[in-house]
């Protein structure tokens, strides 16, 4: 289900994912290929390794650099994807 999904991981032509109950699972798809199929789901791509699902985004570090998920993990946020992030979680 779509909503046990915290995140996505590239890994080159793989993607891992991480589910909330830390299982993760590896799939043969690209990250862009879970971007497009989730486009009407809460999921925003912060980073070209990264896509997160908003409803486990605990808080964005204070220099809005790294947003940090309901399991402690750290996503990076890159500078060119930095006003799509804030705008999602409504921060300006």
């Amino acid at each position: 289900m779509v909503g046990e999904i915290l995140r996505f991981e590239a890994d080159r032509n793989y993607t891992v994912i991480h589910l909330k109950d830390n299982k993760t699972f590896i799939a043969s798809k690209t990250l862009k290929h879970f971007e497009d199929m989730l486009v009407d789901f809460k999921f925003v791509r912060t980073h070209k390794s990264h896509l997160v699902n908003l409803e486990y985004i605990v808080r964005i570090s204070s220099n809005n650099e790294y947003l940090i998920l309901a399991d402690g993990s750290l996503v990076e946020v890159s500078r060119r994807r930095k006003d799509e992030v804030q705008q999602q979680l409504n921060i300006r």
